[in-house]
């Protein structure tokens, strides 16, 4: 029955057999030198130092902390204010999210009425041309999405591959 592990059963690795060095005291030091050290207790840690004690915030303060506090809540809350969570298509809905306001669409910027002349001419290039590249696809994908069925039948009554397939 081992108990201590390596040692012969007296604690870990050496053994706890200590020789004749187990009665001297710490750093190397004698015990007369430490007689003559000093025995006050020193400070566990620094004073803290001394700060001015702040005042409370004046009208002004507060009208311009509010005013900050609007604009923000103002852009939350604008389309265009970036998301950071995404949910999966397969998430269970929570309790929690009949709180969290709906997500909305972004409407193109193309709509906003904005100035050219205050944009730098190579920023103003490089996203109104992704604007209309974008908006091309979405007309691609909805032109892509609308089959007339009526102008297919019309073309299979005549010579053609789904003329076989038609029947009166």
């Amino acid at each position: 029955m081992s108990r201590g592990g390596r040692g012969g059963g007296f604690g870990g690795r050496g053994g706890g057999r200590a020789g004749g060095g187990s009665n001297m005291p710490p750093m190397g030091l004698s015990f007369q030198e430490l007689g003559t050290l000093d025995k006050t207790p020193s400070k566990l840690y620094p004073e803290p130092p001394t700060i001015p004690r702040m005042e409370r915030p004046d009208d002004r303060e507060i009208r311009y902390a509010s005013y900050q506090l609007m604009y923000l809540q103002e852009q939350k809350t604008s389309p265009y204010w970036p998301a950071i969570e995404q949910r999966k298509q397969g998430d269970l809905p929570r309790f929690s999210d009949r709180y969290r306001p709906e997500a909305q669409d972004l409407p193109s910027l193309k709509s906003i009425n904005l100035q050219k002349e205050v944009f730098p001419k190579g920023l103003w290039d490089s996203f109104m041309e992704g604007e209309t590249k974008r908006e091309e696809q979405k007309a691609k994908k909805k032109a892509r999405r609308k089959i007339n069925w009526d102008s297919m039948l019309d073309m299979g009554e005549g010579a053609g591959p789904l003329s076989g397939f038609l029947t009166n």
